[in-house]
């Protein structure tokens, strides 16, 4: 093929961007206008042109999108074409720093991935106050926000993380820390590759000549993604060469990443001589769906001056279909894919858009559910994958036998080193000069296994042939492997070792494959992979970018998403939001499917009077979609205060108006009974209305009124009755409290039982009760109440022992008076349901923890009976956290407390009532490391007081433990611990030892399910109290409340134990004063393996759970299901712990 017939293809504007001659330019391609063919045309035509091949860069942002330009220009010029170089900008740099080392002042460094530096902010981080400052995680990822858009660090800290600008001096310490650090390890990381050449670029004449000498053009692909540091490194070029970029402004939706779509909209103002072309001729969709994404730009107060036309024509219009939750609309989008399949459709063929992978959830469940088969994009790269970096590990160390990070890795990975053995061992590395010395000193180290030495003299070996050295220590290690990953699919993950090993196979040294793979990684569900399968593609808007499928499901597109209500109040970034939408909408071809959730109830509850929440799909023009409201949408539970439907009013069916207000004499005239009783009303003899305070709290509500109701006239009359009464006594509700209904009013007819079809007229009838009654509470009494109510057809075992939100009214399911009375051994778990009310209500609780036990040394302890619990955060939840905390994403809290999951406690437990305390630990093992005492560092904080309550603080998980031992031998109890090869610090604290865990009668440490299941003592909310702490009860840092507190009192030191309210289970600071050290290992996915019954934790890892927060923590930090993990070695002034004794110690 010629380039006379390449250009032919191409449409006026495209040629013409393609041909123009010496000028830097500026080509604003819309979605799907051909932007892709256009660059390889402009770099055919510049090479037919007499510009040799190998003096044009073109700079992409992937390797996939480098290697198809590049791939096309040879199809049409052949040999012409060789020399040809397209890459990413970190390549680029890359490979310009390994052709002049010198130049660029790099010679030996080594590049660390994202992984690896997180490593270093954490070891940086360690040594501060454990909650002063945020997490090793936060740091980094400011650092490079800070670096990619060449803002200042007090910008970035206000924008990014404002809570913790106090600690500003504290994070520049710890970021200067790490650059020394890099120094120190001549360590290269991912933002150094583009800063390097960028300022020396910038600042040196010789660099900048002996670039320019390479390259006539640089040809930059996808522009609007580009970020300040990578227009730095452009500029210097501009009088050198000629650009041609490539991009469309109204895509750029990287700013979270530093992206700047400014470098597009402003090109002209900051590029002279240079010209803006428009590519505005849509190959990709009908005209139907561009219609609505270029509406959807109309809207923008920022002119992106260009409307997309189809070169396709006419198809059917989009739909927009309104839900009433995420389960309904999952089940949909499932139902309707399965139906598209039976029709003759591929699978392939559809693709659905999520914002996230925290958002993909209900989605994959739904597909589950109907054996979809799909792939999800957007997830885990897997050279991030831990069990491909633990065998890049050795491979790491033969590049460079200075790599700190390498060294610790691999040695921590065999049995019976530590980490601090593994830290001393590396120091000592670290001083040889070679790595033969360094393979000499493993050789006659006895703390080193052998087979860990031989793995690295296999690589050694081997290093000039890539993939077989990656394939022989994969192969080495794999008993290591299987050990470390045998609860974690390692039959899965042994796999990808041979897709590795195919990409190391293109490399001709280790050091080369490395650093081409920190640059760019590959993702374990690249998109090239799915095109030869017929999966289904589930794929999250970010990753969506250059893809395209003949169905498009674009999900919840609802208010409080599109804007995410997060960004609302920053025209900066809801204009990105409204981008990110627009890339979703436009990757259909042929059908655009956009679902939301609770629109319709969620204008009815908008106050016309309040300015209107910002929603892009608000005065959407009549005709632009087909919208619609499936029909038979069922409700479905989703955990603990999980939300049913949208906010609405109950009852609005039976003709009061919203504003309406009834006099409360008048409430049963205005029920019409015969209207929905229908044919009931001929055979009843009582209407059986509601008893009680109709300006009540609770409602309890029963089934339809039964034959002795009917005779009596009353609900719940008979034995069902006082067994009721009995409850409500036992739950100490007053009459003032409670209102007591049926569903409805009459009995069926003779002894059937009611039909599923009655059920909108029995909900229609109680909605009469609560409309005018409103209560806080309703309290669904027997499974045929709840379901017609929750409109779920789920069974009681499913939907009790949760609360669910309808509006401003939290519903409770439990059994029904007289099932109890056919099964007796239900009364318990009826309780542990009437605690959750009573607990959420705010009303007290008698619970089980009347029976107490002393031991020796004057500790405390509870009862805590068995019991079952809703365990981490709901999707809810979540929401209600990122509107207290809107710097954080969802993904922040998903990852650690997500998904909710049931969980039962089936053996009975004796907890303290209180932190061990700084007397006790003298106690037990004749010292206190505390740092707030007489002798301790803070001594001068807590002059004059009595500190011999306060908890004791600054240990170590192994410190714990050592307290549970020697206190368990002390009473003659067999312990529940092993400690061996102890090691010490100078302070006497144990930093490394090896645990081995027993079967004892002693003391120990509670698990975390026992610890979030005793902190919650029957509550759901984020704290044993409700929904909003700030410091006023709990010592936490009351300058960052949660919740709609406001600020409080900041002690910013522990206190005497037990100075806040105890819990209902008579539990003090469980929130606050000090962490908690529990049993458990750390994993921060732990939870996507919904252990039910007793969990334990992981079997190995790194770090050890912590949970309650401390005296300087935020108070978000502090809710029941915030959970952390720290090295078994770290100690900090606000991290202590309390302890567990089986329940048989009495």
């Amino acid at each position: 093929m010629t380039i006379s017939s390449l250009l032919s293809e191409l449409n006026e504007h495209q040629r013409i961007a393609a041909t123009m001659q010496n000028q830097h330019a500026l080509v604003l391609a819309g979605a799907g206008c051909g932007k892709t063919k256009t660059i390889v045309a402009r770099a055919a035509f510049l090479i037919s042109s007499g510009t040799p091949s190998d003096r044009i860069q073109i700079l992409t942002f992937t390797r996939r999108s480098a290697a198809e330009i590049v791939e096309r220009v040879r199809m049409h010029l052949g040999d012409a074409a060789v020399g040809l170089k397209a890459s990413t900008f970190h390549a680029w740099c890359s490979s310009l720093m390994r052709k002049a080392p010198a130049l660029f002042g790099c010679k030996g460094w080594s590049v660390i991935d994202r992984d690896d530096q997180l490593q270093l902010f954490k070891i940086m981080r360690g040594k501060k106050p454990l909650s002063r400052l945020p997490a090793a995680a936060a740091i980094c990822d400011l650092y490079s926000f800070t670096r990619n858009t060449l803002q200042t660090l007090d910008a970035t800290l206000k924008k990014n993380i404002p809570e913790s600008y106090l600690q500003k001096d504290l994070i520049a310490q710890t970021m200067l820390a790490y650059e020394s650090r890099k120094r120190d390890r001549r360590y290269l990381d991912y933002d150094d590759i583009l800063d390097v050449v960028a300022q020396t670029l910038a600042t040196s004449n010789d660099a900048l000549a002996w670039v320019a000498r390479q390259y006539e053009c640089l040809l930059v692909d996808e522009m609007q993604d580009t970020n300040p540091l990578q227009w730095k490194l452009m500029s210097p070029l501009i009088n050198h060469v000629t650009l041609f970029c490539v991009g469309d402004d109204a895509q750029s939706i990287y700013g979270f990443r530093g992206a700047d779509f400014r470098n597009v909209h402003s090109f002209q103002d900051r590029v002279e001589n240079s010209v803006t072309l428009k590519l505005e001729r849509n190959y990709r969709s009908i005209q139907e769906i561009l219609d609505v994404s270029n509406w959807l730009l109309s809207q923008s107060p920022l002119d992106y001056g260009k409307v997309l036309t189809a070169s396709r024509g006419n198809g059917r219009k989009p739909q927009l279909l309104t839900f009433a939750n995420e389960w309904e609309e999952a089940r949909w989008i499932a139902e309707d894919l399965a139906s598209r399949r039976d029709a003759g459709a591929k699978w392939a063929q559809h693709m659905v858009l999520v914002r996230s992978a925290f958002a993909a959830r209900k989605i994959e469940t739904a597909l589950l559910a109907k054996d979809i088969p799909y792939k999800f994009i957007g997830g885990r790269k897997l050279m991030e994958s831990a069990h491909v970096r633990d065998v890049l590990s050795v491979l790491r160390i033969i590049a460079n036998f200075q790599d700190e990070i390498g060294w610790m890795r691999f040695l921590t990975l065999w049995d019976g080193v530590g980490e601090v053995t593994a830290s001393r061992v590396t120091q000592e590395l670290l001083n040889k000069d070679s790595l033969e010395n360094c393979i000499s000193q493993l050789q006659r180290d006895a703390r080193i296994p052998e087979p860990a030495t031989r793995v690295i003299q296999i690589v050694r070996d081997l290093q000039g042939q890539v993939a077989k050295a990656f394939a022989n220590a994969a192969s080495a290690m794999e008993t290591v492997l299987a050990e470390k990953y045998k609860n974690q699919e390692w039959d899965k993950r042994r796999k990808d070792f041979r897709l590795v090993e195919v990409l190391a196979a293109k490399h001709n040294s280790i050091l080369e494959f490395i650093e081409e793979y920190v640059l760019e990684p590959v993702y374990h569900n690249d998109p090239e992979r799915l095109e030869l399968e017929d999966v289904v593609t589930l794929i999250t808007v970010h990753s969506a970018k250059g893809t395209e499928c003949d169905v498009c499901y674009v999900v919840n597109v609802s208010p409080g998403a599109y804007p995410s209500t997060r960004n609302i109040g920053n025209e900066e970034e809801v204009e990105e939001e409204r981008r990110v939408l627009y890339v979703a909408l436009t990757r259909a071809k042929n059908e655009l499917i956009v679902t939301r959730q609770g629109y319709v109830l969620w204008a009815k509850e908008t106050n016309p009077e309040k300015e209107p929440t910002p929603y892009f799909l608000n005065a959407i023009p009549d005709g632009l979609f087909e919208e619609h409201t499936p029909q038979n949408q069922r409700r479905e539970a989703t955990g603990v205060v999980g939300t049913l439907a949208a906010p609405v009013r109950v009852g609005i069916e039976i003709g009061l108006s919203d504003n309406e207000v009834m006099p409360l004499g008048q409430l049963n005239p205005r029920i019409d009974v015969r209207l929905h009783c229908g044919e009931m009303t001929s055979t009843r003899n009582h209407t059986v209305l509601g008893v009680g305070n109709l300006q009540a709290r609770i409602v309890f509500v029963g089934d339809v009124a039964g034959s002795v109701e009917d005779a009596q006239g009353e609900p719940f009359a008979g034995s069902s009755g006082e067994l009721l009464n009995n409850i409500l006594s036992a739950c100490r509700l007053k009459p003032e409290d409670i209102y007591i209904c049926n569903v409805l009013a009459c009995p069926p007819s003779g002894s059937r039982k009611t039909q599923p079809d009655e059920a909108p007229n029995y909900r229609d009838y109680f909605d009469g009760h609560g409309t005018i009654i409103e209560p806080e509470f309703i309290v669904c009494l027997g499974e045929n109440a709840a379901k017609i109510l929750t409109g779920t057809d789920s069974n009681i075992e499913l939907l009790r022992g949760r609360i669910f939100q309808f509006g401003l009214t939290k519903v409770l399911c439990t059994y029904h008076p007289s099932y109890l009375l056919r099964n007796p051994s239900k009364k318990a778990d009826c309780w542990e349901d009437m605690k959750l009310l009573l607990n959420a209500a705010g009303l007290p609780v008698a619970g089980p923890t009347n029976d107490k036990f002393l031991n020796t040394i004057g500790m405390t302890f509870n009862l805590i009976s068995a019991g079952e619990f809703m365990m981490g955060s709901s999707d809810a939840d979540v929401q209600g956290y990122l509107k207290s905390n809107p710097q954080f994403s969802a993904a922040d809290y998903a990852k650690r407390e997500q998904p909710q999951h049931r969980v039962k406690i089936n053996n009975p437990i004796y907890l303290a009532t209180r932190e061990v305390t700084q007397m006790q630990y003298e106690q037990v093992l004749g010292w206190n490391p505390s740092r707030y005492s007489k002798t301790g560092k803070y001594e001068q904080v807590v002059s004059g007081m009595d500190t011999s309550q306060f908890p004791v603080e600054c240990v170590s998980w192994f410190d714990a433990v050592e307290f549970c031992v020697k206190l368990s031998d002390k009473e003659n109890r067999s312990s529940c611990y092993r400690l061996t090869n102890i090691e010490r610090d100078e302070d006497h604290s144990i930093e490394s030892a090896d645990v081995t865990l027993l079967t004892g009668d002693g003391y120990r440490l509670p698990t975390e399910a026992e610890w979030e299941y005793a902190c919650r003592a029957g509550s759901t909310t984020a704290f044993h109290f409700g929904a909003r702490l700030n410091g006023d009860t709990a010592n936490i840092d009351g300058d960052y409340p949660f919740g709609t507190a406001t600020e409080g009192p900041c002690l910013r030191r522990t206190t005497t134990v037990g100075s806040y309210p105890a819990n209902a289970f008579g539990l003090y600071d469980m929130h606050g004063n000090v962490w908690e050290w529990c049993q458990d290992w750390y994993d921060e996915k732990y939870y996507t393996l919904r252990v039910d019954r007793d969990p334990t934790g992981p079997s190995a890892g790194s770090y050890r759970v912590i949970r309650g927060g401390g005296c300087d923590s935020p108070a978000h930090a502090a809710r029941a299901a915030f959970r952390l993990g720290l090295s078994p070695g770290d100690r900090s002034d606000s991290l202590g712990f309390r302890v567990v004794a089986p329940s048989s110690v009495r």
